[in-house]
Protein backbone atom coordinates (compact mmCIF):
# COMPACT_ATOMS: atom_id res chain seq x y z
CA UNK A 1 0.00 0.00 0.00
CA UNK A 2 2.91 2.40 0.45
CA UNK A 3 3.43 2.37 -3.29
CA UNK A 4 -0.19 3.30 -3.93
CA UNK A 5 -0.02 6.13 -1.40
CA UNK A 6 3.07 7.57 -3.04
CA UNK A 7 1.70 7.45 -6.56
CA UNK A 8 -1.61 9.04 -5.71
CA UNK A 9 -0.17 11.78 -3.53
CA UNK A 10 2.34 12.54 -6.28
CA UNK A 11 -0.56 13.04 -8.66
CA UNK A 12 -1.90 15.84 -6.50
CA UNK A 13 1.25 17.63 -5.33
CA UNK A 14 1.95 19.13 -8.73
CA UNK A 15 2.23 22.87 -9.12
CA UNK A 16 -1.21 23.58 -10.45
CA UNK A 17 -2.08 25.33 -13.68
CA UNK A 18 -5.12 27.49 -14.24
CA UNK A 19 -6.61 30.58 -15.78
CA UNK A 20 -5.81 34.10 -14.59
CA UNK A 21 -8.89 36.25 -14.10
CA UNK A 22 -7.46 39.74 -14.11
CA UNK A 23 -4.15 40.79 -15.54
CA UNK A 24 -1.34 42.72 -13.92
CA UNK A 25 -1.52 45.36 -16.66
CA UNK A 26 -3.97 47.27 -14.44
CA UNK A 27 -1.03 48.48 -12.31
CA UNK A 28 0.94 51.66 -12.85
CA UNK A 29 4.29 52.08 -11.15
CA UNK A 30 6.02 55.03 -9.55
CA UNK A 31 9.28 55.19 -7.65
CA UNK A 32 9.91 57.56 -4.73
CA UNK A 33 13.25 58.41 -3.14
CA UNK A 34 14.19 59.96 0.20
CA UNK A 35 11.35 58.28 2.05
CA UNK A 36 11.21 57.50 5.76
CA UNK A 37 11.51 53.77 6.39
CA UNK A 38 9.33 52.66 9.31
CA UNK A 39 10.49 49.28 10.56
CA UNK A 40 8.11 46.90 12.34
CA UNK A 41 10.99 44.92 13.84
CA UNK A 42 9.91 45.86 17.36
CA UNK A 43 6.13 45.66 16.89
CA UNK A 44 5.46 43.01 14.25
CA UNK A 45 4.49 39.39 14.75
CA UNK A 46 6.64 36.43 13.75
CA UNK A 47 5.45 33.37 11.80
CA UNK A 48 5.18 30.54 14.30
CA UNK A 49 5.79 27.67 11.88
CA UNK A 50 8.13 27.12 8.94
CA UNK A 51 7.87 24.45 6.27
CA UNK A 52 11.54 23.57 5.79
CA UNK A 53 12.59 22.86 9.35
CA UNK A 54 14.45 25.74 11.00
CA UNK A 55 16.59 26.43 7.95
CA UNK A 56 17.42 30.11 7.74
CA UNK A 57 17.99 29.66 4.02
CA UNK A 58 15.44 28.26 1.54
CA UNK A 59 12.37 28.27 3.78
CA UNK A 60 8.72 29.29 3.67
CA UNK A 61 6.29 30.07 6.48
CA UNK A 62 2.88 28.69 7.28
CA UNK A 63 -0.06 30.58 5.77
CA UNK A 64 -0.39 34.01 7.39
CA UNK A 65 -3.83 35.72 7.37
CA UNK A 66 -3.73 39.13 5.70
CA UNK A 67 -6.70 40.29 7.77
CA UNK A 68 -8.77 41.47 4.81
CA UNK A 69 -9.59 40.40 1.27
CA UNK A 70 -6.80 41.64 -0.97
CA UNK A 71 -7.79 41.68 -4.65
CA UNK A 72 -4.89 40.52 -6.79
CA UNK A 73 -4.74 38.66 -10.08
CA UNK A 74 -8.53 38.85 -10.33
CA UNK A 75 -9.29 36.98 -7.09
CA UNK A 76 -9.67 37.82 -3.44
CA UNK A 77 -6.71 36.59 -1.42
CA UNK A 78 -6.83 36.13 2.34
CA UNK A 79 -3.44 34.55 3.11
CA UNK A 80 0.25 34.84 2.23
CA UNK A 81 3.34 32.76 2.88
CA UNK A 82 6.67 34.46 3.57
CA UNK A 83 9.92 33.11 2.17
CA UNK A 84 13.52 33.65 3.21
CA UNK A 85 14.29 34.48 -0.41
CA UNK A 86 12.59 37.87 -0.44
CA UNK A 87 9.18 37.12 -1.93
CA UNK A 88 5.68 36.20 -0.75
CA UNK A 89 3.33 33.57 -2.11
CA UNK A 90 -0.38 34.26 -2.56
CA UNK A 91 -1.18 30.84 -4.06
CA UNK A 92 -0.96 29.30 -0.61
CA UNK A 93 -2.06 25.78 -1.51
CA UNK A 94 1.27 25.26 -3.29
CA UNK A 95 3.39 22.49 -1.84
CA UNK A 96 6.66 24.31 -2.55
CA UNK A 97 8.11 27.19 -4.51
CA UNK A 98 11.14 27.63 -6.69
CA UNK A 99 13.84 25.05 -7.06
CA UNK A 100 17.47 24.55 -6.15
CA UNK A 101 18.79 23.28 -2.85
CA UNK A 102 16.04 22.89 -0.28
CA UNK A 103 12.28 22.44 -0.58
CA UNK A 104 11.66 26.17 -1.05
CA UNK A 105 14.64 27.00 -3.19
CA UNK A 106 16.38 30.14 -4.19
CA UNK A 107 16.16 30.02 -7.98
CA UNK A 108 14.44 33.30 -8.78
CA UNK A 109 14.43 32.46 -12.48
CA UNK A 110 11.34 30.37 -11.68
CA UNK A 111 9.50 33.65 -11.06
CA UNK A 112 8.98 34.03 -14.81
CA UNK A 113 8.71 30.37 -15.77
CA UNK A 114 5.41 28.74 -16.68
CA UNK A 115 4.13 26.29 -14.07
CA UNK A 116 6.51 27.29 -11.28
CA UNK A 117 6.54 30.10 -8.70
CA UNK A 118 3.21 31.79 -9.44
CA UNK A 119 0.91 34.43 -7.90
CA UNK A 120 3.98 35.80 -6.23
CA UNK A 121 5.24 39.25 -5.17
CA UNK A 122 9.00 39.60 -5.38
CA UNK A 123 10.40 42.60 -3.55
CA UNK A 124 13.98 41.21 -3.61
CA UNK A 125 13.90 37.60 -4.81
CA UNK A 126 17.42 36.18 -4.57
CA UNK A 127 19.38 33.55 -2.68
CA UNK A 128 19.42 34.96 0.86
CA UNK A 129 19.88 33.89 4.45
CA UNK A 130 19.22 35.43 7.81
CA UNK A 131 22.11 37.21 9.48
CA UNK A 132 24.85 34.72 10.14
CA UNK A 133 22.66 31.83 8.96
CA UNK A 134 22.24 30.69 12.54
CA UNK A 135 19.78 27.92 11.68
CA UNK A 136 17.39 28.49 14.57
CA UNK A 137 13.70 29.25 14.87
CA UNK A 138 14.55 32.33 16.93
CA UNK A 139 16.68 33.67 14.09
CA UNK A 140 13.91 33.06 11.55
CA UNK A 141 11.38 34.81 13.73
CA UNK A 142 13.66 37.78 14.39
CA UNK A 143 14.35 38.22 10.68
CA UNK A 144 10.81 38.20 9.25
CA UNK A 145 7.83 40.03 10.72
CA UNK A 146 4.29 40.96 9.69
CA UNK A 147 1.76 43.47 10.99
CA UNK A 148 -1.77 44.73 10.28
CA UNK A 149 -2.38 48.43 10.95
CA UNK A 150 -5.08 51.05 10.30
CA UNK A 151 -8.86 51.12 10.48
CA UNK A 152 -11.27 48.75 8.75
CA UNK A 153 -11.62 49.67 5.09
CA UNK A 154 -8.18 51.22 4.76
CA UNK A 155 -5.84 48.87 6.59
CA UNK A 156 -2.27 48.05 5.60
CA UNK A 157 -0.66 44.63 5.88
CA UNK A 158 3.14 44.83 6.09
CA UNK A 159 5.74 42.07 5.75
CA UNK A 160 9.34 42.96 6.64
CA UNK A 161 12.69 41.24 6.14
CA UNK A 162 15.29 42.38 8.67
CA UNK A 163 19.07 42.34 8.25
CA UNK A 164 19.06 39.68 5.54
CA UNK A 165 22.30 38.67 3.80
CA UNK A 166 23.41 37.04 0.60
CA UNK A 167 23.98 33.31 0.94
CA UNK A 168 27.73 33.41 1.39
CA UNK A 169 30.11 32.52 4.19
CA UNK A 170 31.19 35.58 6.13
CA UNK A 171 28.69 37.90 4.42
CA UNK A 172 28.51 41.46 5.77
CA UNK A 173 25.52 42.57 3.69
CA UNK A 174 22.49 44.01 5.49
CA UNK A 175 19.21 44.06 3.57
CA UNK A 176 16.06 45.57 5.08
CA UNK A 177 12.87 45.80 3.04
CA UNK A 178 9.09 45.46 3.13
CA UNK A 179 6.02 44.57 1.10
CA UNK A 180 2.85 46.50 1.96
CA UNK A 181 -0.67 45.50 0.83
CA UNK A 182 -3.43 48.12 0.98
CA UNK A 183 -7.06 47.35 1.75
CA UNK A 184 -9.67 48.93 -0.49
CA UNK A 185 -7.30 50.31 -3.11
CA UNK A 186 -5.49 46.97 -3.59
CA UNK A 187 -2.24 48.89 -4.09
CA UNK A 188 1.16 47.32 -3.40
CA UNK A 189 4.38 48.92 -2.14
CA UNK A 190 7.92 47.62 -2.18
CA UNK A 191 9.78 49.64 0.47
CA UNK A 192 13.56 49.59 0.96
CA UNK A 193 15.29 50.68 4.15
CA UNK A 194 18.98 50.23 4.77
CA UNK A 195 20.37 48.21 1.84
CA UNK A 196 24.07 47.61 2.45
CA UNK A 197 26.10 45.59 -0.02
CA UNK A 198 28.92 44.69 2.39
CA UNK A 199 31.31 42.23 0.80
CA UNK A 200 28.68 40.56 -1.43
CA UNK A 201 30.37 39.70 -4.73
CA UNK A 202 27.29 40.03 -6.97
CA UNK A 203 23.50 40.04 -7.13
CA UNK A 204 21.09 38.42 -9.58
CA UNK A 205 17.72 39.28 -8.05
CA UNK A 206 14.18 39.68 -9.38
CA UNK A 207 11.81 42.54 -8.58
CA UNK A 208 8.19 42.34 -9.71
CA UNK A 209 4.77 40.71 -9.75
CA UNK A 210 3.40 37.65 -11.50
CA UNK A 211 0.09 35.84 -11.87
CA UNK A 212 -1.33 32.34 -11.50
CA UNK A 213 -0.89 31.68 -15.21
CA UNK A 214 2.44 32.16 -16.95
CA UNK A 215 2.90 31.21 -20.58
CA UNK A 216 6.23 30.46 -22.22
CA UNK A 217 6.36 34.11 -23.31
CA UNK A 218 4.55 36.00 -20.53
CA UNK A 219 2.23 38.87 -21.38
CA UNK A 220 1.73 42.12 -19.46
CA UNK A 221 -1.32 40.50 -17.88
CA UNK A 222 0.88 37.74 -16.43
CA UNK A 223 4.23 39.27 -15.49
CA UNK A 224 5.35 42.72 -14.34
CA UNK A 225 9.12 42.67 -13.98
CA UNK A 226 11.55 45.51 -13.26
CA UNK A 227 13.77 46.04 -16.29
CA UNK A 228 16.37 48.44 -14.92
CA UNK A 229 17.29 48.72 -11.26
CA UNK A 230 16.22 51.79 -9.30
CA UNK A 231 13.64 52.84 -11.90
CA UNK A 232 9.89 52.48 -12.37
CA UNK A 233 10.39 50.68 -15.67
CA UNK A 234 8.40 47.44 -15.54
CA UNK A 235 7.40 45.13 -18.39
CA UNK A 236 6.47 41.54 -19.19
CA UNK A 237 10.02 40.73 -20.25
CA UNK A 238 11.64 38.44 -17.70
CA UNK A 239 14.41 40.22 -15.81
CA UNK A 240 15.87 37.82 -13.27
CA UNK A 241 19.45 39.07 -12.91
CA UNK A 242 19.29 42.61 -11.55
CA UNK A 243 22.79 43.36 -10.30
CA UNK A 244 22.60 46.62 -8.30
CA UNK A 245 20.89 46.82 -4.92
CA UNK A 246 17.73 48.91 -4.58
CA UNK A 247 18.72 52.27 -3.15
CA UNK A 248 18.28 52.87 0.58
CA UNK A 249 15.11 54.74 1.63
CA UNK A 250 13.22 54.28 -1.63
CA UNK A 251 9.92 52.69 -2.59
CA UNK A 252 8.14 51.36 -5.63
CA UNK A 253 4.38 51.88 -5.63
CA UNK A 254 2.10 49.67 -7.72
CA UNK A 255 -1.17 51.56 -8.04
CA UNK A 256 -4.17 49.50 -9.08
CA UNK A 257 -6.34 51.08 -11.77
CA UNK A 258 -8.74 48.13 -11.91
CA UNK A 259 -12.48 48.60 -11.71
CA UNK A 260 -13.72 48.94 -8.14
CA UNK A 261 -15.02 45.76 -6.57
CA UNK A 262 -18.83 45.53 -6.11
CA UNK A 263 -19.69 42.47 -3.97
CA UNK A 264 -22.49 40.31 -5.38
CA UNK A 265 -25.73 39.11 -3.78
CA UNK A 266 -29.05 37.87 -5.09
CA UNK A 267 -30.05 35.74 -8.08
CA UNK A 268 -28.38 35.78 -11.50
CA UNK A 269 -29.07 33.89 -14.72
CA UNK A 270 -26.66 32.21 -17.14
CA UNK A 271 -27.09 33.05 -19.95
CA UNK A 272 -28.70 36.35 -19.07
CA UNK A 273 -27.05 38.22 -16.22
CA UNK A 274 -23.81 36.59 -17.42
CA UNK A 275 -23.28 35.26 -20.92
CA UNK A 276 -21.18 32.30 -19.78
CA UNK A 277 -20.40 30.36 -16.64
CA UNK A 278 -16.81 31.60 -16.89
CA UNK A 279 -18.02 35.20 -16.76
CA UNK A 280 -20.07 34.41 -13.65
CA UNK A 281 -17.11 32.74 -11.89
CA UNK A 282 -14.86 35.65 -12.86
CA UNK A 283 -17.36 38.07 -11.32
CA UNK A 284 -17.56 36.08 -8.08
CA UNK A 285 -13.78 35.86 -7.84
CA UNK A 286 -13.31 39.54 -8.53
CA UNK A 287 -16.15 41.07 -6.55
CA UNK A 288 -16.69 38.59 -3.75
CA UNK A 289 -20.09 38.41 -2.08
CA UNK A 290 -22.25 40.62 0.13
CA UNK A 291 -24.88 37.94 0.81
CA UNK A 292 -26.17 34.70 -0.63
CA UNK A 293 -25.65 34.30 -4.40
CA UNK A 294 -27.66 32.04 -6.73
CA UNK A 295 -26.52 31.30 -10.29
CA UNK A 296 -29.32 29.76 -12.35
CA UNK A 297 -28.05 27.89 -15.42
CA UNK A 298 -30.71 27.32 -18.05
CA UNK A 299 -31.70 23.68 -18.45
CA UNK A 300 -30.56 22.10 -21.70
CA UNK A 301 -27.77 24.65 -22.22
CA UNK A 302 -24.16 23.71 -23.01
CA UNK A 303 -21.11 25.81 -22.11
CA UNK A 304 -17.98 24.71 -23.96
CA UNK A 305 -15.40 26.56 -21.89
CA UNK A 306 -12.57 26.12 -19.42
CA UNK A 307 -13.61 27.69 -16.13
CA UNK A 308 -11.31 29.50 -13.71
CA UNK A 309 -11.17 28.09 -10.18
CA UNK A 310 -13.72 29.62 -7.81
CA UNK A 311 -11.80 31.45 -5.07
CA UNK A 312 -13.72 34.02 -3.08
CA UNK A 313 -11.06 34.71 -0.46
CA UNK A 314 -12.39 35.18 3.06
CA UNK A 315 -16.03 35.66 2.06
CA UNK A 316 -18.24 32.91 3.50
CA UNK A 317 -21.66 33.64 2.03
CA UNK A 318 -23.65 30.77 0.52
CA UNK A 319 -23.26 30.29 -3.23
CA UNK A 320 -25.68 28.10 -5.21
CA UNK A 321 -24.99 27.05 -8.80
CA UNK A 322 -28.02 25.16 -10.07
CA UNK A 323 -30.14 24.06 -13.00
CA UNK A 324 -33.06 26.34 -13.78
CA UNK A 325 -36.20 24.99 -15.43
CA UNK A 326 -37.41 21.56 -16.47
CA UNK A 327 -35.39 19.51 -18.93
CA UNK A 328 -31.88 18.18 -19.27
CA UNK A 329 -29.09 19.22 -16.93
CA UNK A 330 -26.96 22.08 -18.28
CA UNK A 331 -23.54 20.83 -19.37
CA UNK A 332 -20.10 22.36 -18.86
CA UNK A 333 -17.64 21.03 -21.48
CA UNK A 334 -14.02 21.75 -20.52
CA UNK A 335 -11.30 21.22 -23.12
CA UNK A 336 -8.15 21.57 -21.01
CA UNK A 337 -4.70 21.70 -22.52
CA UNK A 338 -2.29 19.07 -23.76
CA UNK A 339 0.48 20.36 -21.46
CA UNK A 340 -1.71 21.05 -18.42
CA UNK A 341 -1.57 18.68 -15.47
CA UNK A 342 -4.57 19.93 -13.46
CA UNK A 343 -7.26 20.75 -16.01
CA UNK A 344 -10.76 20.45 -14.59
CA UNK A 345 -14.46 20.92 -15.17
CA UNK A 346 -15.16 22.81 -11.95
CA UNK A 347 -12.75 23.65 -9.14
CA UNK A 348 -12.78 25.58 -5.87
CA UNK A 349 -10.02 26.89 -3.60
CA UNK A 350 -11.10 26.97 0.05
CA UNK A 351 -14.73 27.80 -0.78
CA UNK A 352 -17.38 27.08 1.87
CA UNK A 353 -21.18 26.83 1.77
CA UNK A 354 -21.44 26.04 -1.93
CA UNK A 355 -24.31 24.05 -3.46
CA UNK A 356 -23.90 22.50 -6.93
CA UNK A 357 -27.22 21.12 -8.12
CA UNK A 358 -28.14 19.52 -11.44
CA UNK A 359 -25.14 20.52 -13.59
CA UNK A 360 -23.09 18.00 -15.57
CA UNK A 361 -19.40 17.97 -16.49
CA UNK A 362 -18.60 16.37 -19.87
CA UNK A 363 -15.01 16.70 -21.07
CA UNK A 364 -14.45 18.02 -24.58
CA UNK A 365 -11.57 15.71 -25.50
CA UNK A 366 -9.07 13.74 -23.43
CA UNK A 367 -7.00 16.54 -21.83
CA UNK A 368 -9.10 17.04 -18.68
CA UNK A 369 -7.65 15.42 -15.56
CA UNK A 370 -10.41 16.20 -13.03
CA UNK A 371 -14.17 16.56 -13.23
CA UNK A 372 -15.01 18.26 -9.93
CA UNK A 373 -12.06 19.29 -7.76
CA UNK A 374 -12.25 20.76 -4.21
CA UNK A 375 -8.95 22.17 -2.91
CA UNK A 376 -7.77 23.90 0.22
CA UNK A 377 -6.83 27.54 -0.11
CA UNK A 378 -4.23 27.20 2.66
CA UNK A 379 -3.33 25.18 5.74
CA UNK A 380 -5.91 27.33 7.58
CA UNK A 381 -8.67 27.47 4.97
CA UNK A 382 -10.15 24.25 3.63
CA UNK A 383 -13.25 23.47 1.56
CA UNK A 384 -16.10 23.00 4.02
CA UNK A 385 -19.88 22.56 4.14
CA UNK A 386 -20.34 22.09 0.39
CA UNK A 387 -23.02 19.96 -1.30
CA UNK A 388 -22.86 18.49 -4.82
CA UNK A 389 -26.00 16.68 -5.98
CA UNK A 390 -27.93 15.52 -9.04
CA UNK A 391 -25.01 15.68 -11.46
CA UNK A 392 -22.97 13.56 -13.85
CA UNK A 393 -19.25 13.60 -14.64
CA UNK A 394 -18.09 12.09 -17.93
CA UNK A 395 -14.40 12.28 -18.82
CA UNK A 396 -12.46 10.65 -21.67
CA UNK A 397 -10.23 7.68 -20.98
CA UNK A 398 -8.73 7.70 -24.51
CA UNK A 399 -5.82 10.02 -23.72
CA UNK A 400 -2.57 9.67 -21.78
CA UNK A 401 -3.44 11.61 -18.60
CA UNK A 402 -4.43 10.07 -15.26
CA UNK A 403 -7.90 11.21 -14.26
CA UNK A 404 -10.13 11.52 -11.20
CA UNK A 405 -13.85 12.13 -11.64
CA UNK A 406 -14.40 13.80 -8.25
CA UNK A 407 -11.50 14.87 -6.03
CA UNK A 408 -11.14 16.61 -2.70
CA UNK A 409 -7.52 17.36 -1.82
CA UNK A 410 -5.73 18.73 1.23
CA UNK A 411 -2.42 16.93 0.72
CA UNK A 412 -0.35 19.91 -0.45
CA UNK A 413 -0.87 21.88 2.79
CA UNK A 414 -1.56 19.70 5.86
CA UNK A 415 -4.27 21.38 7.92
CA UNK A 416 -2.75 23.12 10.94
CA UNK A 417 -6.19 24.19 12.18
CA UNK A 418 -9.63 22.64 11.95
CA UNK A 419 -10.54 25.36 9.44
CA UNK A 420 -7.79 24.08 7.13
CA UNK A 421 -9.33 20.64 6.59
CA UNK A 422 -11.74 19.70 3.83
CA UNK A 423 -14.79 18.86 5.93
CA UNK A 424 -18.55 18.33 5.87
CA UNK A 425 -18.72 17.97 2.10
CA UNK A 426 -21.52 15.83 0.64
CA UNK A 427 -21.78 14.20 -2.80
CA UNK A 428 -25.03 12.49 -3.72
CA UNK A 429 -27.23 11.43 -6.62
CA UNK A 430 -24.43 11.41 -9.19
CA UNK A 431 -22.60 9.36 -11.78
CA UNK A 432 -18.97 9.21 -12.90
CA UNK A 433 -18.16 7.55 -16.24
CA UNK A 434 -15.41 7.04 -18.81
CA UNK A 435 -12.40 7.73 -16.57
CA UNK A 436 -8.71 6.87 -16.97
CA UNK A 437 -8.00 6.22 -13.30
CA UNK A 438 -10.24 6.82 -10.28
CA UNK A 439 -13.91 7.64 -9.88
CA UNK A 440 -13.94 9.46 -6.54
CA UNK A 441 -10.90 10.29 -4.43
CA UNK A 442 -10.69 11.90 -0.99
CA UNK A 443 -7.03 12.77 -0.62
CA UNK A 444 -6.25 14.14 2.84
CA UNK A 445 -2.89 15.01 4.36
CA UNK A 446 -1.67 12.42 6.85
CA UNK A 447 1.52 14.09 8.03
CA UNK A 448 3.24 17.43 8.12
CA UNK A 449 6.52 18.74 9.48
CA UNK A 450 7.09 22.36 10.44
CA UNK A 451 10.10 23.69 12.36
CA UNK A 452 11.53 20.17 11.89
CA UNK A 453 8.81 18.89 14.25
CA UNK A 454 5.98 16.61 13.14
CA UNK A 455 2.72 18.46 13.70
CA UNK A 456 -0.69 17.16 14.61
CA UNK A 457 -2.73 17.35 11.42
CA UNK A 458 -6.44 18.08 11.44
CA UNK A 459 -7.69 15.32 9.20
CA UNK A 460 -10.37 15.89 6.60
CA UNK A 461 -13.59 14.90 8.31
CA UNK A 462 -17.31 14.21 8.02
CA UNK A 463 -17.29 13.92 4.24
CA UNK A 464 -20.14 11.87 2.81
CA UNK A 465 -21.00 9.96 -0.37
CA UNK A 466 -24.62 8.87 -0.35
CA UNK A 467 -27.97 9.00 -2.13
CA UNK A 468 -31.23 10.62 -1.10
CA UNK A 469 -33.12 7.34 -1.64
CA UNK A 470 -31.81 4.18 0.01
CA UNK A 471 -32.79 2.04 -2.99
CA UNK A 472 -31.01 4.31 -5.49
CA UNK A 473 -27.30 4.17 -6.27
CA UNK A 474 -24.62 6.57 -7.43
CA UNK A 475 -23.06 5.18 -10.61
CA UNK A 476 -19.25 4.91 -10.64
CA UNK A 477 -18.24 3.15 -13.84
CA UNK A 478 -20.91 2.75 -16.48
CA UNK A 479 -22.65 -0.62 -15.92
CA UNK A 480 -23.45 -0.80 -19.66
CA UNK A 481 -19.86 -0.16 -20.83
CA UNK A 482 -17.20 -2.86 -20.38
CA UNK A 483 -13.84 -1.53 -19.19
CA UNK A 484 -15.34 1.90 -18.47
CA UNK A 485 -12.47 2.79 -16.07
CA UNK A 486 -8.94 2.01 -17.23
CA UNK A 487 -5.62 3.39 -15.89
CA UNK A 488 -2.91 5.14 -17.89
CA UNK A 489 -0.25 4.43 -15.25
CA UNK A 490 0.75 1.46 -13.10
CA UNK A 491 -0.98 3.03 -10.08
CA UNK A 492 -4.15 1.11 -10.80
CA UNK A 493 -7.86 1.81 -11.06
CA UNK A 494 -10.16 2.62 -8.15
CA UNK A 495 -13.86 3.27 -7.76
CA UNK A 496 -13.51 5.21 -4.51
CA UNK A 497 -10.13 5.96 -2.93
CA UNK A 498 -9.93 7.32 0.61
CA UNK A 499 -6.83 8.63 2.43
CA UNK A 500 -6.50 10.78 5.55
CA UNK A 501 -10.21 10.96 6.43
CA UNK A 502 -12.03 10.95 9.76
CA UNK A 503 -15.70 10.05 10.31
CA UNK A 504 -16.53 9.39 6.66
CA UNK A 505 -19.54 7.68 5.07
CA UNK A 506 -19.55 5.83 1.73
CA UNK A 507 -22.95 4.39 0.85
CA UNK A 508 -25.30 3.66 -2.03
CA UNK A 509 -22.70 3.43 -4.76
CA UNK A 510 -22.79 1.03 -7.70
CA UNK A 511 -19.20 0.49 -8.85
CA UNK A 512 -18.57 -1.60 -11.95
CA UNK A 513 -16.50 -2.22 -15.07
CA UNK A 514 -13.09 -1.26 -13.69
CA UNK A 515 -10.25 -2.85 -15.68
CA UNK A 516 -6.47 -2.70 -15.86
CA UNK A 517 -3.89 -4.35 -18.07
CA UNK A 518 -1.04 -2.90 -16.00
CA UNK A 519 0.51 -4.24 -12.81
CA UNK A 520 -1.54 -1.88 -10.66
CA UNK A 521 -4.42 -2.89 -8.42
CA UNK A 522 -8.11 -2.78 -9.26
CA UNK A 523 -10.16 -1.94 -6.19
CA UNK A 524 -13.79 -1.00 -5.87
CA UNK A 525 -13.49 0.86 -2.57
CA UNK A 526 -10.31 1.41 -0.56
CA UNK A 527 -10.31 3.10 2.84
CA UNK A 528 -7.02 3.82 4.56
CA UNK A 529 -6.31 4.41 8.21
CA UNK A 530 -3.46 6.69 9.27
CA UNK A 531 -0.56 5.16 11.19
CA UNK A 532 0.68 6.39 14.55
CA UNK A 533 4.06 7.12 12.97
CA UNK A 534 2.43 9.62 10.63
CA UNK A 535 0.40 11.33 13.35
CA UNK A 536 2.45 12.32 16.40
CA UNK A 537 -0.41 13.35 18.68
CA UNK A 538 -2.48 10.67 20.37
CA UNK A 539 -5.41 13.09 20.54
CA UNK A 540 -6.05 13.52 16.82
CA UNK A 541 -4.84 10.53 14.86
CA UNK A 542 -8.01 8.55 15.49
CA UNK A 543 -9.89 8.07 12.23
CA UNK A 544 -13.20 8.09 14.08
CA UNK A 545 -15.83 5.94 12.38
CA UNK A 546 -15.62 5.17 8.66
CA UNK A 547 -18.90 3.68 7.42
CA UNK A 548 -19.03 1.66 4.19
CA UNK A 549 -22.48 0.18 3.54
CA UNK A 550 -25.15 -0.58 0.95
CA UNK A 551 -22.74 -0.53 -1.99
CA UNK A 552 -22.74 -2.82 -5.05
CA UNK A 553 -19.38 -3.69 -6.61
CA UNK A 554 -19.08 -5.88 -9.69
CA UNK A 555 -16.98 -6.74 -12.73
CA UNK A 556 -13.47 -5.75 -11.71
CA UNK A 557 -10.74 -7.06 -14.02
CA UNK A 558 -6.94 -7.30 -13.86
CA UNK A 559 -5.54 -8.54 -17.17
CA UNK A 560 -1.83 -8.87 -16.47
CA UNK A 561 -0.07 -12.12 -15.71
CA UNK A 562 2.70 -10.35 -13.77
CA UNK A 563 0.56 -8.80 -11.03
CA UNK A 564 -2.84 -7.27 -10.48
CA UNK A 565 -4.52 -7.46 -7.09
CA UNK A 566 -8.29 -7.24 -7.33
CA UNK A 567 -10.36 -6.23 -4.29
CA UNK A 568 -14.01 -5.40 -3.97
CA UNK A 569 -13.44 -3.49 -0.72
CA UNK A 570 -10.03 -3.03 0.87
CA UNK A 571 -9.76 -1.60 4.39
CA UNK A 572 -6.49 -0.67 6.06
CA UNK A 573 -7.38 0.07 9.68
CA UNK A 574 -4.77 1.78 11.83
CA UNK A 575 -5.65 0.17 15.17
CA UNK A 576 -5.55 3.48 17.04
CA UNK A 577 -7.97 3.97 19.91
CA UNK A 578 -11.22 5.39 18.63
CA UNK A 579 -10.68 4.26 15.03
CA UNK A 580 -13.31 2.01 13.53
CA UNK A 581 -14.21 0.91 10.01
CA UNK A 582 -17.72 -0.49 9.72
CA UNK A 583 -18.37 -2.44 6.53
CA UNK A 584 -21.82 -3.99 6.16
CA UNK A 585 -24.65 -4.76 3.72
CA UNK A 586 -22.45 -4.57 0.61
CA UNK A 587 -22.74 -6.89 -2.41
CA UNK A 588 -19.53 -7.85 -4.25
CA UNK A 589 -19.37 -10.08 -7.32
CA UNK A 590 -17.50 -10.96 -10.50
CA UNK A 591 -13.86 -10.22 -9.62
CA UNK A 592 -11.10 -11.69 -11.78
CA UNK A 593 -7.35 -11.54 -12.28
CA UNK A 594 -5.11 -13.34 -14.73
CA UNK A 595 -2.09 -12.80 -12.48
CA UNK A 596 0.18 -15.75 -11.80
CA UNK A 597 2.43 -13.80 -9.43
CA UNK A 598 2.88 -15.55 -6.09
CA UNK A 599 3.25 -12.25 -4.19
Amino acid sequence: MKKIYALFVLLILIIESGFAQEGLATYTTTRNTGITYNSIAGTGLSPALWRNGVNTDDNMSEAIPIGFNFLYDGVNNGFVQITTSGHINLLTNSGALGNGTGAYGYQNTTFSTAGSTVRDLAVFFDDQQTAGNLGTLADLQASMKYQLTGIVGSRVFTIEWINMQDFATGSTASLNYQIQLFEGTNDIKFVYGNMTNGNAPSWTYTCGLNSRTLTATPTVSQLWSQQTVNTNTFAATASNALAVLPATNTEIVFTSTAVARVPLSGTFTVPGSFSTVKAAIDALNYNGTAGAVILNLSSGSTFTEDLPPLQTGMFGDAITIQKSGAGANPIIRPTGTLTGTADFGFRTFGVDNLTWDGIDIVSNGSNVEFGIFLSQLSDKNGAQNNTFRNFNVTLSRTGTVAQVGILTNSAAQPALTAAGANANNTFKNFSVRNVAGTGVQFNGAVSGTYNAIAQTINLDNNNVITNDVCTNFNIIGDPATPNDFIPVTTSGTFGIFNLGQRDMTISNCSISNLTTSSTGAVQGIIVNGTSTAQMPSATLYSQGVLNVFNNKIATLRANNTGAGVVSGIRANINGNAGSSIRIYNNFISDLSSTSTATT
